[in-house]
């Protein structure tokens, strides 16, 4: 029950903080959805970025900090909140989504590639420069070139004081929120219509042409 209890404590700092940069994204995109969808990658890229001259180590002191300021940024721009409570809508009922499929299997079973996700996000756990000694093939460096989804997820992991198994199941759940938010907002977009946007993004969240749904 207390595993139960923290995990939802640390999804709801998780969705806090995010929406707090998002608020203040929006102020340079003049975007909302744009700036829900872009702004963790790029905070991700830019400690990617500068973790390649120093390392940051430990990142768990930051989340009070930025918590704090996400909530002032929350309270003082709650009319830009309330004018996009649709993209919010999106991003919560796909995580939802994304998160009761990752609850009902959670495990990292050794016949897909997921071991070898864990073996990459727990690589960039230490926050050690870049790149860091391989966990998997130590002392050699980790330096596999598609790996930033992976680094973003040990960030994640660093900042919110997550265990790497953990990191890895919200981090994939955060990823497919975002991914399906980006779509709802670049179909309506275009169309302008909820129901349609609702048809297209279900099409897309079951598998492009709905096909998996049968399948399973």
């Amino acid at each position: 029950m207390l595993a139960h209890l923290t995990t939802a404590f640390t999804l709801l700092l998780l969705f806090v903080n995010l929406v707090g940069l998002a608020l203040v994204a929006e102020r340079l995109t003049r975007s909302y959805v744009l700036a829900r969808v872009a702004s963790p990658a790029v905070l991700a890229l830019a400690a990617f970025f500068l973790e390649h001259f120093v390392g940051l180590g430990e990142l768990a002191w930051a989340w009070p900090l930025t918590t704090l300021a996400a909530g002032w940024t929350i309270w003082r721009r709650q009319d830009v909140l309330v004018r996009h409570w649709k993209v919010e809508a999106a991003f919560i009922v796909a995580f939802q989504w994304a998160f009761i499929w990752r609850t009902a299997f959670p495990g990292l079973v050794a016949s897909s590639e997921k071991l070898g996700d864990l073996a990459m996000i727990a690589s960039y756990m230490p926050g050690h420069r870049l790149p860091p000694p391989d966990v998997w093939l130590p002392p050699y460096p980790f330096d596999v070139y598609y790996s930033f989804q992976h680094y973003a997820a040990a960030l994640l992991g660093r900042t919110f004081a997550l265990a790497p198994g953990l990191a890895y199941n919200v981090s994939f759940c955060l990823l497919t929120a975002l991914a399906i938010t980006a779509a709802a907002g670049a179909v309506f977009a275009v169309c302008r219509s909820v129901p349609a946007t609702a048809f297209v993004v279900l099409a897309f969240a079951a598998g492009g042409t709905g096909a998996s749904i049968p399948v399973h």
